[in-house]
């Protein structure tokens, strides 16, 4: 019975030791196995494509959807937004979604705003939205299992790329800047001496305007003496006249009544 229970405790013990032995073995392998065999992880996005009842076209990434609205991540003039619409708004029929990965989504969007830089009008708004989406496509392939050290190193190249040209932009601006001021004090200095010269100019017409309008009067002032002096010697000559008219008016009366006189009397007589 002893024996019995001895070799039944010596089997046990070599089988526990066979046990652990493969236990051992077992987790020293299995992250190998497991990392050969697992299909490597990769972020993806949806993109919404559909149309609105009225006709307009509609792509973005999706965001949120239920039974009653849809929210996309839209790029529209020059601007990522989020837009919700109704689905009673839009066909519904013509919905459509497709996975992308979303290192390429951000990619594609850097891209558009690096090419919309250099033309000098929204430039430091879309250098930082370039850098921005990179980031975004960097992290995003960071995040995954894949071995992606090639792709990540093409978008830093980019990233830094993007940071040199935006550094040259700003040294560029400041050039313009400085050109443009410049050139603007170089026209309003040339604007202010033509003005002086027109104010020159004018002031020399309103001198000869004002001699002019001196010698105008003057001329009237004597054609005015004059016109007074012919008035009062035609008024002389009036005078004279009507004072001798009727000098001779008395005297013809003196006559007529010489006469008148000189009738009654010889008439008187007879």
């Amino acid at each position: 019975m002893r024996k019995a229970i001895t070799i039944s405790a010596l089997s046990a013990m070599i089988l526990f030791a066979a046990i652990e032995y493969t236990s051992a073995q077992t987790d020293q392998t299995p992250k190998i196995t497991t990392a050969t065999r697992s299909r490597p992880r990769i972020n993806v996005i949806s993109i919404a494509d559909f149309y609105m009842r009225d006709g307009e076209s509609i792509t973005g990434k999706m965001l949120k959807q239920d039974k009653n609205q849809i929210t996309i991540e839209q790029l529209k003039d020059g601007a990522v937004i989020t837009v919700t619409f109704s689905k009673r708004e839009m066909d519904s029929r013509t919905l459509k979604t497709r996975k992308i990965a979303e290192h390429v989504y951000y990619t594609d969007l850097a891209e558009y705003f690096a090419a919309r830089t250099w033309d000098f009008r929204d430039d430091p708004d879309d250098f930082i939205q370039a850098i921005r989406a990179y980031e975004k496509a960097k992290q995003s392939l960071v995040d995954t299992d894949r071995d992606e050290t090639e792709t990540i190193a093409a978008v830093d190249d980019a990233i830094a790329k993007l940071q040199a040209d935006r550094e040259v932009w700003i040294r560029e601006t400041k050039s313009r800047a400085e050109l443009k001021a410049l050139e603007f004090e170089a026209e309003a200095l040339k604007r202010m001496k033509e003005i002086e010269q027109a104010f020159a100019e004018g002031m020399i017409h309103i001198d000869e305007s004002l001699k002019y309008v001196d010698q105008s009067v003057g001329d009237v002032r004597e054609q005015n003496k004059a016109t007074a002096q012919q008035l009062q010697n035609t008024t002389n000559q009036t005078n004279q006249r009507l004072n001798t008219l009727e000098t001779g008016i008395r005297n013809n009366s003196a006559a007529i009544n010489d006469i008148w006189t000189r009738l009654n009397i010889y008439f008187y007589r007879n």
